[in-house]
Formats: C-alpha cells, sequence, structure tokens
C-alpha cells in the first residue's frame, strides 16, 4: 500500500470481489453432510421427513443417501 496505492487498491477490489463470489456461489448446486453416529443422522432424517414432499431429487436437491 505504501509503495503503489493505485496497484493495491485494485489488487484488494479483486480479493474481495473473489471472496464474495466465491461464498455466494457456495452450496448452490447442495450440500452433503456426513454424520458419524447413528443417533444424530436419526434426528436429521426425522426433521427432514415433514419436507420430503417437497424435495424432488435431482430437481432442488439430492437424494438423502443411506452408506
Amino acid at each position: 500500500m505504501n509503495q503503489d496505492p493505485a496497484v493495491a487498491k485494485e489488487r484488494l477490489d479483486a480479493i474481495i470481489k473473489n471472496t464474495y463470489r466465491t461464498l455466494m456461489t457456495r452450496g448452490q448446486k447442495g450440500c452433503n453432510v456426513y454424520f458419524v453416529d447413528d443417533e444424530t443422522r436419526d434426528y436429521f432424517n426425522s426433521r427432514l421427513e415433514s419436507l420430503v414432499q417437497e424435495i424432488r431429487p435431482y430437481e432442488n436437491a439430492l437424494p438423502l443417501l443411506e452408506l
């Protein structure tokens, strides 16, 4: 910043824009969650049961996978 403020401001602007673009585009195609323990998985499954009618796998959500 001390040597060339104009270049530093341009670089900072590019970094900030890239950061926001990265954060805003994450999760657009879904999010996978892996549960280590059965109790936590069962809890989330029970919460999702009411949404099953609204979820269309591969259209607005990824299918719930059992491993």
